[in-house]
């Protein structure tokens, strides 16, 4: 007998939430953090407090965004992307060799700073029972790509928008 598929009505973020989530605590350096993007292909995760609990979310993006340039520590004008994609490029990779070797901006300049420096502290959070469609309606209406699952204020899981594209394509 086959077991019947679930409906995107039925689906919850416990069906499709990653677990246990990959995080770092709020003194967790920025090259720690560059460094877990690349080895886990991944554009952004939790940052925890010493009780684990979410405080805030770093991504790819929080790392390249408007005030870090104004600090110099990036040249404007350019798109700089960390991370493996289909579409990694030549490009792509100088983009962060140049980065990375400018003195203003080398793994030891990184190590001064501490991922709650650049996170955004703005966390947007879902119980494990909500379902699919309101994941998709959160994410939408905030303009995010992941939801950070949580029960009794501690972190369970994690919802990206690429979870949830992978969960329609095998039950579409």
């Amino acid at each position: 007998m086959e077991t019947p598929m679930h409906t995107q009505t039925e689906v919850t973020a416990r069906e499709l939430m990653r677990s246990p989530v990959i995080t770092l605590p709020e003194d967790a350096t920025i090259a720690e953090a560059l460094a877990i993007f690349e080895d886990e292909d991944i554009s952004g995760l939790p940052i925890v407090d010493d009780a684990g609990s979410p405080v805030g979310v770093l991504t790819q993006h929080d790392v390249a965004r408007a005030d870090h340039l104004r600090k110099d520590r990036i040249e404007t004008g350019r798109d700089w992307s960390f991370g493996k994609t289909e579409e990694t490029n030549e490009a792509g990779e100088e983009q962060e060799a140049e980065i990375l070797a400018r003195e203003d901006y080398s793994p030891s300049m990184m190590g001064r700073d501490t991922v709650s420096d650049w996170m955004t502290p703005r966390i947007i959070t879902s119980l494990p029972d909500v379902p699919l469609k309101k994941l998709c309606e959160i994410m939408r209406r905030e303009s995010i790509h992941r939801v950070l699952i949580v029960e009794r204020l501690k972190l369970v899981g994690i919802v990206t928008s690429s979870d949830i594209v992978r969960w329609l394509a095998e039950n579409l």
